[in-house]
C-alpha cells in the first residue's frame, strides 16, 4: 500500500488493508510519521506481523508472542 502526505500537519501516514482472523478484509490507518522512510518501515513491518512472515524482526515476534 502507498505512504501519503498530510500536507495540512507536514508528516506522513499509511493506509492499510489485511485480512483479520475471519478473513473479512479490513483497512487501518496510521499517522504522525516524520519522514517517508519511517512510514514505510512501519508498513511493511505491520504487513509480516498480519501475514505471520518468518522474515519479521524478534522485536516484532515478541510482541505477537506476548499479545
Amino acid at each position: 500500500m502507498p505512504v501519503y502526505r498530510d500536507k495540512s500537519r507536514g508528516t506522513w501516514y499509511v493506509v492499510t488493508r489485511y485480512k483479520d482472523w475471519t478473513g473479512k478484509l479490513r483497512t487501518t490507518t496510521k499517522r504522525g510519521f516524520k519522514s517517508k522512510v519511517e512510514a514505510k518501515r512501519y508498513e511493511v513491518e505491520f504487513a509480516e506481523k498480519k501475514d505471520n512472515s518468518l522474515s519479521m524482526t524478534f522485536g516484532s515476534f515478541v510482541e505477537i508472542y506476548m499479545d
